[in-house]
């Protein structure tokens, strides 16, 4: 069965196992493209929700309404969310980790030791028994263990 890639704002439904990219796009590197390529070179089936815009949208209120109600619709519909904190602020993505951590949903957690809150993420998930990988490729290999298992 050949994988899916969902960008934003696009809706469709497609079945099978599921992975959300939550994680830095403000200020930060397109880490997204790296995912989607390791994916569907080593998986088969599953579907990628990307919340990055091939474009950035301009700060447009319906646009930017839009978006937020697509990452909270698919961020909860996902089997799994895979987080990426890049050496960036990334103020979104951890209120997207404390609501998704506080609803028990799967997910595997990786930071840039750069990454601003580098020490607190890491104290946050010691508390959760959370594997937290510091390397991008540790955070790849555990995403498709995830989906292998």
């Amino acid at each position: 069965m050949p994988n899916h890639v969902l960008v934003a704002p696009e809706r469709r439904t497609f079945e099978g196992p599921s992975v959300f990219l939550a994680g830095g796009i403000t200020n930060s590197p397109r880490w997204q493209d790296d995912v989607i390529n390791h994916l569907t070179a080593t998986l088969d089936g599953i579907i990628i929700f990307n919340p990055r815009r091939p474009n950035d949208f301009g700060d447009v209120t319906v646009e930017y309404e839009r978006q937020v109600i697509w990452e909270l619709d698919h961020i909860f519909a996902a089997d799994l969310v895979l987080f990426w904190f890049p050496a960036a602020e990334c103020r979104i993505t951890r209120i997207e980790f404390g609501l998704v951590v506080g609803h028990n949903k799967p997910v595997v957690v990786g930071a840039d030791p750069q990454f601003v809150n580098y020490h607190y993420l890491t104290l946050l998930t010691q508390r959760y028994n959370l594997p937290l990988y510091d390397q991008f490729d540790a955070l790849l290999a555990a995403t498709q263990a995830w989906f292998t298992t």
